[in-house]
């Protein structure tokens, strides 16, 4: 792109960011996020900026830095049109992922029925499933019962998605139990 189309180059720029975020590509990836932001926060389009927050909040919650992730996709997360259903349940699910990673479970709570609406809207599976996950891993740590914890988790083993997390957490709750 030329280095006049700003608006695509920072949705670009965000996208290869959270698209390259992982343990080899951590520097790359923050140095098109970091770059993203300048473009975004010089333009004066709220969607390019929340687009380039969510790549934002993606890249924090990937780095366990979850209170920057909460903090950034809670930016994020008023300036998408309500009719962006598919970044609005990436910034959601990032949102209530880091929620519940800093312990905060009733704001969790608080923003999972939306997320499970606005991902069942979107048709976005992996957002579904995070709120199922997260919805049972909370009714883990209020019940201490690793037996339901452990029933709810077999009951997505035939689901298609990420079928070896299932497995460690019924794997898991089994040698918790001496199964």
């Amino acid at each position: 792109l030329s280095k006049n189309a700003a608006r695509e180059r920072a949705l670009l720029l965000s996208a290869a960011g959270a698209g390259r975020m992982s343990p080899g590509h951590v520097d790359e990836a923050w140095q098109f996020i970091d770059e993203a932001m300048v473009i975004a926060e010089r333009l004066s389009d709220p969607v390019v900026l929340g687009l380039a927050l969510a790549g934002k909040s993606y890249g924090h919650r990937m780095c366990c830095e979850f209170e920057a992730a909460q903090a950034t996709a809670e930016e994020a997360l008023p300036l998408l049109s309500q009719g962006a259903l598919w970044d609005r349940a990436d910034v959601l699910f990032s949102l209530s992922y880091s929620l519940y990673y800093l312990g905060r479970l009733s704001a969790c709570d608080a923003r999972l029925p939306e997320l499970q609406a606005t991902a069942a809207r979107a048709g976005h599976h992996g957002a579904q499933w995070v709120h199922d996950l997260i919805h049972n891993a909370i009714a883990l740590a209020r019940s201490g019962d690793i037996r339901a914890y452990r029933g709810r988790a077999m009951a997505t083993l035939a689901e298609p998605r990420a079928r070896y997390f299932p497995r460690s957490f019924v794997g898991l709750a089994s040698l918790y139990l001496g199964d």
